[in-house]
């Protein structure tokens, strides 16, 4: 009897399980899943949202910037960044150069790209330029330079300097690259240098690091 009661339970139990099933899976078919939305179909509510969109990329910028040339009256700003220090950069507000009234974004790169020096003064040794930001009427230029004077030779090549070598009342002073501010006095005099010597510093010497300077100096005295 035993048995038999425990067969029965068990029947029980699964005709549970199948009654249940079955009215699950009518109703589950039945529901409107309205709220159930595949991915093609999200992705056509936002034509704006690129597959194309990278690291890097400005993932908010408008398809239609292309179309987008500057002003007459458009500002640009340059940003200064200083290969001594990554962090401190100079932000100044200038007019926009002419030859640039007209250009689209991609224009303004090329335009970078080929005429980086004009963005640079003779204190500054260009590293790389780059568009930070674009728009009709304000567009964003940053710069990245090594501090230094930069002497151009016949030949294109160039150097970059930091002291200045001349004379003050008859002593050979070193200034820095701003041939103002007084980087050492050397105690030498005019008349402790030979006439050649003489005649260079009488134009000036520029001398690129501290241990150039060094072995400059010992080597005008000896």
């Amino acid at each position: 009897m035993k048995k038999t009661e425990k067969y029965i339970c068990i029947f029980c139990v699964v005709l549970g399980f199948a009654v249940a099933y079955v009215i699950g899976y009518r109703y589950g078919k039945g529901d409107d899943n309205s709220n159930v939305r595949l991915k093609d179909e999200v992705s056509s509510d936002m034509p704006y949202i690129s597959e194309e969109i990278t690291l890097g990329q400005d993932s908010t910028k408008d398809v239609s910037s292309s179309n987008i040339v500057l002003k007459e009256d458009a500002k640009m700003v340059l940003e200064t960044c200083f290969e001594e220090n990554e962090f401190e950069i100079e932000t100044n507000e200038l007019n926009l150069p002419i030859e640039l009234i007209g250009f689209d974004r991609e224009k303004v790169i090329q335009y970078l790209e080929d005429n980086g020096d004009f963005f640079v003064n003779d204190e500054e040794e260009l590293i790389n330029i780059m568009l930070v930001s674009f728009a009709e009427d304000r567009v964003v230029i940053r710069k990245n330079v090594r501090q230094g004077a930069v002497i151009i030779y016949p030949n294109g090549e160039s150097e970059r300097y930091n002291y200045y070598i001349g004379f003050n009342e008859d002593k050979v002073v070193v200034y820095k690259k701003d041939k103002e501010t007084v980087f050492v006095e050397t105690g030498i005099t005019y008349d402790m240098v030979d006439r050649e010597t003489r005649e260079d510093i009488e134009e000036g010497v520029w001398i690129e690091n501290i241990n150039t300077l060094y072995r400059y100096l010992e080597s005008i005295t000896s």
